[in-house]
C-alpha cells in the first residue's frame, strides 16, 4: 500500500432494470476512474439495489456483479446492507463473486481490517492494519437486536448504537491501524436532502456525537441522496444518478486521499442525466398572459441548456384555451433544437365552471350561493326564490316544517 492511501466512497447506486442504461453509464464511468486512480480499498455505503427481491438473473444483477468484479482487479471492496426494502437478502450474492481482491458484505455491525491488498475480519495480533474499517449497516431493530440483544424501542436502539460505537473504538484502539473509518447507512441530525433543505422524518437519526465517539477519522455514509460533507469528518457520496424529476444536486461519489496532514477529498460527477421538471398554471388570476402567448411563455421558461436531458412539463389551463398550446411546436423546439434527450408535455384541462364553483362553495350565505350560481348560468332569479332561501337561513327546524304543512294544506 502506498504512503499515503486513497479510498472510494460510493453509495445509493440502486440499480433496476427500469433504468439500467442510465445507472450502467454512471457506475461504468465509476469503474474507469477506479482504473486511472488505482486506489487502495474502495468503500460502499449501502442500497446497490433498488429492490429487496432482484433476481440474480436480472441484467441488472449481472452488471453489479460484472463491474464490482472489475474493480475489485483493483482494489479490495467493503459494502454494507443498506435500507432492507432495497438491498434485502439480494445484496448478499455478492459475497459470491469470484474476484481478485476481497468483496465483503456486512449484514451486521462488524470491523474490518486492510493489510496491504488483503481485507479481512481477523486483527492480526503481529501485524499494525493500514486502515481499521467499522461497518454500520441500516439500523434496523431486527439488526440491532440480533447483535445485542436488546428490546426493540426507540430509546433503546440509540442505547446500543451508543453501545456499539465505544465497541468499535476500543476494538480500533486495539488494532492501532493509522486510519480509522465508520461506513454507515442512516440518516444523521443535521443532514441535507437537498442544497437548501434539511432532511425532516421519521427515519433513525444517529447523532453527530455518537458518530464521533466511534473514534473514527473519517466517516462515510449513504442513504441520503445528495452529496455533502457536514461536522468535518463526515462525508455522504449521493447518489450516482438522477432517479427522480427536481433533482438538481450534481450526482457522483468521492475518492479521499489520506495525508500526513489530513483527509484532502475530491467529488468526481457522473454524467448523470437532468430531470428537469416544469409546471404552468394559465387558470390563476394573476395570469396577464393571452392564450396566444402560452407557448411562449414555456418556451422561455425551460432552461435553454438541456442537451441530453430528460424534460417533464405540466400546464393547466382552461377547457376552451387549451387548442392555444402547440405541443409539437415545443416538443420539436425542446428535442430538436436544444438537443433534450426526451420531452413529456402533459396538458390538465380545467373547466371554467369548476373554477366558479369553487367560489360557490366558499360562500356561507344561501342566497349568496343563489345569487352567484345564476350569475355564473346568465340566469334571471325567479319570483320567491330569494325570499324563501332567507326564509331557509333564518327559520327553525320546526318552523320550516310548520310553513310547508300549512303550504300544502
Amino acid at each position: 500500500m502506498r504512503k499515503e492511501p486513497i479510498v472510494f466512497h460510493v453509495a445509493d447506486i440502486h440499480y433496476r432494470d427500469a433504468d439500467y442504461d442510465e445507472i450502467k453509464k454512471c457506475v461504468d464511468f465509476l469503474v474507469k476512474k477506479v482504473q486511472n486512480v488505482n486506489p487502495d480499498l474502495i468503500i460502499i455505503s449501502g442500497d446497490i439495489f433498488d429492490r429487496q427481491d432482484i433476481k440474480i438473473d436480472s441484467k441488472s444483477a449481472r452488471a453489479v456483479i460484472s463491474q464490482l468484479k472489475q474493480m475489485s482487479l483493483t482494489a479490495p471492496i467493503a459494502i454494507i446492507i443498506g435500507t432492507p426494502s432495497h438491498d434485502g437478502t439480494s445484496a448478499k450474492i455478492m459475497r459470491h463473486i469470484h474476484a481478485k481482491h476481497t468483496i465483503w458484505v456486512s449484514d451486521k455491525p462488524e470491523q474490518l481490517y486492510l493489510y496491504g491488498h488483503k481485507l479481512t475480519s481477523i486483527c492480526k495480533a503481529n501485524a499494525i492494519p493500514d486502515i481499521t474499517i467499522s461497518q454500520l449497516p441500516t439500523p434496523t431493530k431486527k439488526i440491532i437486536d440480533i447483535s445485542d440483544g436488546i428490546a426493540a424501542s426507540n430509546e433503546k436502539l440509540i442505547k446500543t448504537i451508543d453501545l456499539q460505537m465505544n465497541k468499535f473504538k476500543t476494538k480500533a484502539n486495539v488494532a492501532n491501524a493509522k486510519w480509522h473509518i465508520l461506513n454507515g447507512h442512516f440518516s444523521i441530525a443535521g443532514a441535507k436532502i437537498s442544497p437548501t433543505q434539511l432532511l425532516i422524518g421519521n427515519d433513525i437519526e444517529i447523532s453527530h456525537e455518537q458518530l464521533i465517539s466511534s473514534g473514527a477519522d473519517i466517516i462515510m455514509l449513504g442513504h441520503i441522496h445528495y452529496h455533502q460533507k457536514i461536522y468535518g469528518n463526515i462525508f455522504y457520496s449521493g447518489s450516482i444518478y438522477r432517479k427522480t424529476f427536481g433533482e438538481l444536486d450534481n450526482k457522483g461519489f468521492y475518492m479521499h486521499k489520506f495525508t500526513k496532514t489530513g483527509i484532502v477529498s475530491t467529488f468526481y460527477k457522473t454524467p448523470a442525466r437532468m430531470l428537469l421538471k416544469y409546471d404552468f398554471n394559465f387558470t390563476r388570476k394573476n395570469s396577464k398572459l393571452e392564450p396566444t402567448e402560452f407557448n411562449q411563455e414555456i418556451l422561455s421558461t425551460v432552461d435553454k441548456n438541456i442537451k441530453n436531458a430528460w424534460i417533464k412539463i405540466t400546464i393547466e389551463v382552461y377547457q376552451d384555451e387549451a387548442r392555444a398550446i402547440d405541443i409539437l411546436e415545443i416538443h420539436d423546439i425542446l428535442t430538436y433544437d436544444r438537443k433534450a434527450n426526451k420531452a413529456t408535455i402533459n396538458i390538465i384541462r380545467k373547466p371554467r365552471i369548476n373554477i366558479r364553483a369553487e367560489k360557490i362553495l366558499k360562500l356561507t350565505m344561501f342566497e349568496d350561493k343563489i345569487r352567484e350560481l345564476a350569475n355564473m348560468r346568465d340566469e334571471e332569479i325567479q319570483s320567491g326564490v330569494i325570499k324563501k332561501a332567507r326564509m331557509l337561513e333564518s327559520f327553525t327546524e320546526d318552523k320550516i316544517l310548520e310553513h310547508v304543512l300549512k303550504e300544502f294544506n
